[in-house]
């Protein structure tokens, strides 16, 4: 059995989350790397879930593709793959290709799908692209965040994405410091409002 199903798998047999710690001790013949890998995949195909950073379910999906018997099995243009999704491109275009599938997850969740190995510091580069979408107003943080693993933890920002006009990244212009949303050509400036030309 692939590690996606036995993840999958444990994940739908029970009605509580389940812990990244749990499923390392449940899975011994697997890396923690690995898990965290394929939970990523999971949730990119929509398969799990998760309210708290750490902690996942299966969701409805996951858990009739659990009854129906099937085994996740890698290869193009399947519903369900056992291989991470990648995407081409820069981060940004990564970075909004993973938001426009989750429409709402944290920084590090949206991390998780978008970064390559080629990625040198994903993280600080994600959080400055989302920045500047926050400040356009293409994306919003949801009122609640989501509760970290340490209970210490002020938790994690979520972000919400209220301005999907296309498949297309808004792409930061040096030039004018605006967001242009190359789907329909509108420019925003990072105050959220539309750019005008000072004549």
């Amino acid at each position: 059995m692939a590690i996606s199903d036995e993840v999958l798998a444990l994940l739908a047999a029970g009605e509580r989350s389940v812990t990244i710690d749990e499923l390392d001790q449940a899975l011994p013949d697997h890396s923690r790397k690995e898990i965290i890998k394929t939970i990523g995949r999971l949730r990119y195909d929509k398969l799990t879930g998760s309210k708290n950073i750490g902690c996942y379910f299966a969701t409805d999906n996951g858990r009739q593709y659990v009854a129906s018997g099937k085994t996740i099995k890698s290869g193009p243009k399947k519903a369900h793959t056992g291989q991470r999704r990648r995407v081409s491109g820069t981060m940004t275009t990564r970075l909004w290709k993973a938001l426009r599938a989750q429409r709402k997850a944290t920084t590090i969740e949206l991390v998780s799908l978008a970064r390559t190995k080629k990625d040198g510091k994903p993280e600080a580069t994600a959080a400055r692209i989302l920045r500047m979408w926050f400040n356009a107003g293409f994306i919003t943080k949801l009122g609640r965040r989501r509760q970290g693993s340490s209970p210490t933890s002020n938790g994690y920002v979520v972000w919400f994405l209220v301005r999907d006009n296309g498949p297309k990244a808004p792409a930061f212009d040096g030039h004018r410091r605006c967001i242009s949303d190359l789907n329909n050509g509108e420019i925003w400036t990072l105050c959220g409002e539309p750019w005008v030309a000072v004549t």
